[in-house]
């Protein structure tokens, strides 16, 4: 049995779209097309898409969601262990989520230039200061780990902080992380690091159960 290379379909389906304007460029999609053999699809992908196929009807994306009017920070080290602190910004929520999909998005607090020094990118300047953050999580950590699995280790316990109160539930929520790696993970829903592959993993499922969309943007620790 021969399958259709996910390839071509793909392709096919933007040719389709109209996503190829240029005509040489919709030639060479033909005949890159025409060009591809056939391969076997492994049974595990098979099965994995099938799944997947049969778990999409569970999904639901309400890009409408309000936004929770709470800023939450994460910071996790092996020296003070895990923290998580929370400032009520109201409308201030949903800047820092929207200026978290740009690229090279960072967000620093008043007063604060260095990541104007040690980052490149667009600095976001909030209208909060440090004081207006209260403390909701410090817990010391108990083992010795990898900075990344530590910081990715704290978002899963601040996201279980955050879906306590039903308030929550059902929100988009903008969340402040120190670490560029374990935030780019959070981001996909998937990482290939071992270290911190795990918790990448239970935070989507935390997000997924509460129905929360989370915008992580960076800051300095």
């Amino acid at each position: 049995m021969r399958d259709i290379p996910l390839l071509p379909s793909i392709l096919l389906l933007l040719y389709n779209a109209g996503f190829f304007v240029n005509c040489v460029l919709k030639q060479a999609v033909l005949q890159h097309v025409r060009d591809l053999v056939a391969r076997q699809v492994p049974a595990h992908v098979k099965h994995e898409l099938c799944l997947f196929s049969m778990l999409c009807v569970y999904c639901e994306a309400d890009i409408t969601r309000p936004w929770c009017g709470d800023l939450v920070a994460s910071d996790a080290s092996w020296v003070f262990g895990f923290g998580v602190s929370v400032a009520t910004v109201g409308k201030g929520a949903q800047e820092v989520g929207r200026h978290a999909g740009c690229a090279a998005a960072l967000v620093g607090l008043p007063g604060d230039q260095s990541l104007e020094t040690s980052r490149k990118g667009c600095v976001l300047r909030l209208k909060v200061s440090q004081d207006d953050f209260w403390t909701v999580v410090s817990h010391r950590a108990s083992y010795k780990a990898h900075s990344g699995a530590l910081e990715a280790a704290g978002v899963t316990m601040m996201l279980r902080w955050v879906m306590r109160a039903t308030r929550r539930h059902s929100t988009r929520v903008a969340v402040l992380l120190g670490a560029k790696a374990v935030l780019h993970a959070l981001s996909k829903g998937r990482s290939s690091a071992a270290a911190f592959r795990t918790e990448v993993k239970q935070a989507g499922a935390i997000a997924l159960g509460s129905n929360i969309l989370v915008r992580y943007a960076q800051t300095s620790s």
